[in-house]
């Protein structure tokens, strides 16, 4: 079971959703199976399992034999099936976009991996993140490509996620840094790598953290994978995102207090993203 989830509905700059703006079955069934077929592709970067065992180091805890690779697959299941299954269910008139912040529990990954409810396994899981986005944004004439160059454009992170200190390129890498939320966790620095799809219909950015640096005051991300899909429908883009995210420990004050912090960054994005989607409207004379 996952542990408690905060709902936000998002009024401002965002339309409902309705029956006639989502895909219908058989296109929904149509993106589902490119993504699919797509995210067979994507290989976990070697990395990736270096970042996660490092936690060992870090912590003093060994983990068991093939832990890292287990964790790795089992999340990236989880962030395609979770694409999936917001894309296929149905959607009632008046649904609004929800942030969906959970804060997972031991063998939330998958049960193969044999967490228990404690020991180092069950510690790293505890303090994972889950952050889901879905929401129906209004557009005039926007390509899944176009929505996603806005939504991943530098200039857009830094000016919409006010933590973020800088973005730049290292060796085809996408690395960032973030400065620190008081009471919540101490600055970051990673790099991912980050892959994309386009066709027609649909747009996908998927990254995978795969360094970062931990001491000097910097807080380690020891793992963190993120998908961005873009669906293009009447009247608009169905745009989902879902992100895990373990960086340093957090207790139960920074859980609560994270949980908020994430939800206020999430919800100013996508007000300012929805307004970035419909072109303004030339003067009249």
């Amino acid at each position: 079971m996952n542990g408690p989830a905060i709902r936000v509905r998002i009024g401002l700059w965002l339309a409902a959703l309705t029956l006639t703006c989502i895909t219908a079955e058989a296109a929904a069934g149509e993106v589902v199976s490119r993504l699919t077929a797509w995210s067979d592709t994507l290989p976990i970067d070697p990395r990736v399992i270096v970042e996660i065992d490092r936690y060992e180091r870090d912590e003093d805890s060994p983990f068991g034999d093939a832990y890292a690779v287990g964790l790795a697959t089992g999340v990236r299941r989880l962030v395609f099936e979770s694409v999936r299954n917001a894309l296929e269910r149905p959607v009632e008139r008046g649904h609004e976009p929800l942030i969906e912040v959970t804060f997972m529990e031991a063998g939330f990954a998958g049960r193969a991996l044999q967490a228990t409810a404690s020991g180092p396994e069950a510690e790293f899981e505890n303090s994972t993140v889950r952050t889901e986005c879905v929401a129906f944004l209004e557009s005039r004439d926007i390509t899944p490509a176009e929505a996603l160059q806005i939504y991943a454009d530098p200039a857009f992170r830094m000016e919409t996620r006010s933590k973020i200190k800088r973005i730049w390129m290292d060796d085809g890498l996408d690395c960032v840094e973030t400065e620190g939320v008081r009471i919540v966790m101490s600055p970051t620095l990673y790099c991912s790598r980050v892959d994309e799809f386009h066709d027609s219909t649909m747009a996908a950015q998927h990254s995978q953290a795969v360094s970062s640096k931990g001491g000097d005051g910097y807080q380690a991300v020891y793992f963190k994978e993120s998908l961005k899909t873009f669906v293009k429908v009447p009247g608009g883009i169905v745009f989902h995102y879902i992100n895990f995210y373990r960086g340093g420990g957090l207790g139960g004050v920074q859980k609560r207090v994270g949980k908020g912090k994430i939800v206020e960054s999430e919800k100013r994005v996508m007000e300012e993203f929805a307004k970035r989607l419909i072109p303004e409207s030339p003067p009249t004379e």
